[in-house]
């Protein structure tokens, strides 16, 4: 009745798909912005998700003048009604479902034609105004870094709870658009070439770099030791757990972590060493720890 047909495509095939996936894009950077802010991951599927779910559906977008909710349904649906406005009263007016849906479609053709107008004149002033990259960093200062991979393609963090950037990290120096960086939680030292780096900007989350480039770490908190293991040394990637405690937190904080969430830490490196386990060292530090 009011034109809405099912469209299917292919599975796995995101081209086909560009509007749905540019949605989901965008819950993922309100729901990383909320984790992020909180420092939990735990529970964010019924207590995070729906409040990402209000905020993308009432959101009156810049681009098109109006919110989600009222380009799908009109003035049908109120979000606000009970939040923060108060609970209207239903009319038991009845009206015939063919004028009601009219007065609907008519409304919705209004909005989307100034979404439409909207959307390009902002697409419009965005090519205008493009900034241009940055195309030097000075030594010391911070950056964040493009996750690095093989394929270009994939570069993506490693968990999607995570910030799209890996850092901050530091600025060594230079070798022409070849930049030498310092993590600041291992203390590694990596190469990058400057196309793959952002300017970060110290203090805009009330948080310091470090504490900033701990989110990177799935668990959130700064690893303080290696207590024990359990699980079968030679199943590491399905069995093998660690025990590891948290800097300023006390023994009943401490949490089981799987080897392969873990083992590029240093700490474990050296746990590993001390308990006779050092074949379970990723190879790209085993040269590291040769003569120990």
């Amino acid at each position: 009745m009011i034109g809405v047909y099912h469209l299917i495509n292919l599975a796995y095939s995101k081209e086909e798909n560009a509007i749905v996936e540019r949605v989901n894009k965008e819950v993922m950077r309100h729901l990383r912005g909320i984790i992020f802010k909180y420092n939990e991951i735990a529970q964010w599927s019924f207590k995070y998700l729906p409040l990402v779910q209000r905020i993308i559906n009432s959101t009156r977008h810049g681009s098109t003048g109006a919110t989600p909710a009222e380009l799908v349904f009109g003035n049908a649906v109120d979000l606000d009604r009970g939040l923060f406005l108060p609970h209207a009263e239903i009319s038991n007016n009845r009206r015939i479902l063919s004028e009601w849906s009219a007065d609907m479609l008519g409304a919705q053709k209004k909005l989307t034609e100034l979404a439409v107008k909207q959307q390009k004149a902002k697409d419009a002033a965005h090519m205008a105004n493009a900034s241009e990259e940055r195309t030097t960093f000075d030594r010391g200062e911070y950056v964040l870094m493009e996750y690095l991979s093989n394929t270009p393609s994939t570069r993506k963090a490693p968990n999607k709870f995570l910030a799209n950037l890996k850092g901050p990290l530091i600025v060594l120096g230079n070798t022409g658009n070849t930049y030498h960086l310092k993590d600041l939680i291992n203390h590694e030292k990596v190469d990058v070439h400057i196309t793959k780096l952002h300017p970060y900007y110290v203090g805009k989350h009330g948080l310091t770099p470090k504490q900033v480039a701990l989110r990177d770490v799935l668990t959130l908190f700064e690893v303080d030791g290696i207590l024990n293991h359990s699980g079968d040394k030679k199943s590491k990637r399905k069995e093998l757990d660690f025990l590891v405690s948290f800097t300023g937190f006390t023994d009943e904080h401490n949490l089981w972590i799987p080897y392969s969430e873990i083992r590029d830490h240093e700490l474990l490196h050296h746990y590993l060493i001390r308990n006779k386990m050092r074949n379970l060292i990723p190879d790209k530090f085993k040269e590291k720890y040769r003569d120990l």
